[in-house]
């Protein structure tokens, strides 16, 4: 709770522009809890607003690390973060690492789309394809609708078939 108080201090400071003051404060809140993500996401829109991307990056990068299941929230400050400092090839490479070892949907679609814009459609399909097979989600399911054609959404069809028919049936 202590950590989460200076996290609006410093939030305070921050949009006051006060950057020296609401890194204090951080410090202080990271004291209080380590493994905070609110912490984490202030250090880095903090370094932003500094003009430190790479300081940014690596602060997120631990984020997505340590804490997975919060992609959804990490990964709009991780993609502007990249986006100042390199292509959008190695924005792939670096979602691709950390796709390979969390089950978020919402870190698959991210990685669907950043495939369908550096190496095309057909190579983000066959990604989401993979994720669906292994986890199906209405996220997923509807990146996967989203990127096909009529072929493709056939196929969809298919798997959706396939989820119904292996679901637990519960009495």
């Amino acid at each position: 709770a202590l950590s989460h108080y200076h996290c609006e201090i410093a939030e305070r400071l921050l949009s006051d522009g006060d950057l020296k003051a609401a890194k204090r404060e951080l410090v202080k809140a990271g004291r209080y809890d380590s493994d905070c993500l609110r912490v984490g996401l202030l250090l880095a829109a903090l370094s932003m607003r500094q003009g430190r991307a790479g300081e940014a990056l690596a602060v997120l990068q631990e984020l997505l690390r340590s804490q997975p299941l919060w992609a959804m929230q990490i990964l709009p400050l991780f993609k502007n973060a990249f986006s100042e400092m390199a292509s959008t090839a190695e924005y792939v490479d670096a979602l691709s690492r950390f796709g390979a070892t969390t089950d978020s949907s919402y870190l698959a679609v991210e990685l669907a789309g950043a495939l369908a814009e550096v190496k095309g459609k057909a190579e983000a399909l066959t990604y989401i394809q993979s994720v669906v097979k292994r986890r199906p989600t209405f996220k997923t399911l509807s990146c996967w609708l989203s990127l096909s054609d009529a072929e493709g959404q056939a196929e969809l069809r298919l798997a959706i078939d396939e989820v119904l028919a292996t679901r637990p049936v519960y009495q």
